[in-house]
């Protein structure tokens, strides 16, 4: 890493340790009249203020960037992290949720969707299905345990995402990535939304 590199990514975690919050609220456009209200479950490491753009993950642009286009619409926005406990209490204010859900980051997706009932909620899919993910996954472990006789445990699998309870408070699903990934969403019977990466 460059010394630049290494100067932001120390710059960005003293800024998070100082001022990361886990609910950010009223991020808007003053230019912008309002339209209404959006909320993100998704993370807020890169709305620190002083924050310096980093490329080591898409989804701290993927954050910035849904702000920025829901603000040009006029929605005001807030964002929970991911990380959140499900304690935080919200009034049903929004006319639009979207949360990262398809993996575990999104185990709190029911909880925060039930308090929104007027909203129209989002569930930002950025993996395949998360069965479809696991049964990928395990399936790679086991191929590389035929190849090489060693065996590790499985990670990255799905384990807190109830997809039943998920797919009952879902109105849309944006699927992120190739038309596989978005095909193994069919079976929800939910309207898709495809954005090919």
């Amino acid at each position: 890493m460059s010394i630049v590199g290494t100067y932001r990514k120390a710059h960005n975690e003293a800024l998070r340790a100082l001022f990361k919050r886990s609910f950010v609220t009223d991020i808007h456009d003053p230019e912008q009249p309002k339209l209404g209200h959006a909320l993100l479950l998704y993370k807020t490491d890169t709305l620190v203020p002083g924050h310096l753009e980093t490329y080591n993950h898409t989804n701290n642009w993927e954050v910035g960037e849904m702000v920025r286009s829901l603000n040009s619409f006029g929605y005001w926005v807030d964002v929970i992290d991911r990380s959140q406990a499900p304690s935080l209490r919200l009034q049903d204010k929004y006319q639009l949720f979207i949360a990262n859900a398809s993996s575990d980051s999104g185990q709190h997706f029911p909880y925060f969707a039930e308090q929104v009932p007027h909203a129209h909620k989002v569930f930002y899919a950025t993996t395949s299905s998360p069965s479809t993910h696991n049964d990928r996954i395990i399936a790679r472990y086991k191929y590389f345990h035929e190849r090489t006789g060693q065996s590790l445990a499985p990670k990255r699998l799905t384990k807190h995402v109830d997809m039943s309870r998920a797919m009952q408070l879902t109105d849309t699903i944006f699927s992120l990535g190739n038309d596989y990934n978005s095909a193994t969403y069919d079976a929800y019977g939910k309207i898709i939304r495809h954005v090919r990466a």
